[in-house]
């Protein structure tokens, strides 16, 4: 019994460890709820859906990008905007900018016109 709680001890911490956030995951987390806001307002009657938003921020810590995929199921639309951040990185606050959107079919794959 004595040599089993090092090991469970060990795991606990490695299963803590793996679970922190990384400042790029936080910072698309907080993206996600902002970019659905800012499409809402924009084009209130688009139904868009963010599957996967992934970030990397610079060594810098000032600036960083980010990749929001997305969906629009009435439209058969798949799609990906490039975001570009600015971050101070004193307080953690940032701005973004959509730099590019790729929109394609999601059945047939074809180009389509996006935002």
């Amino acid at each position: 019994m004595q040599r089993l709680i090092p090991v469970v001890a060990a795991a606990l911490v490695l299963a803590a460890s793996a679970s922190a956030a990384t400042p790029a995951q936080h910072v698309a987390a907080q993206l996600k709820p902002q970019l659905q806001a800012a499409l809402k307002k924009q084009y209130p009657t688009l139904k868009v859906t963010f599957t996967k938003i992934t970030c990397a921020i610079a060594k810098n810590g000032k600036s960083g990008r980010c990749a929001a995929y997305f969906q629009i199921p009435a439209a058969r639309a798949i799609g990906a905007f490039t975001i570009g951040l600015t971050i101070n990185p004193s307080t953690g606050k940032y701005t973004w900018k959509q730099l590019a959107a790729a929109c394609k079919d999601s059945s047939t794959g074809q180009k389509l016109a996006c935002f």
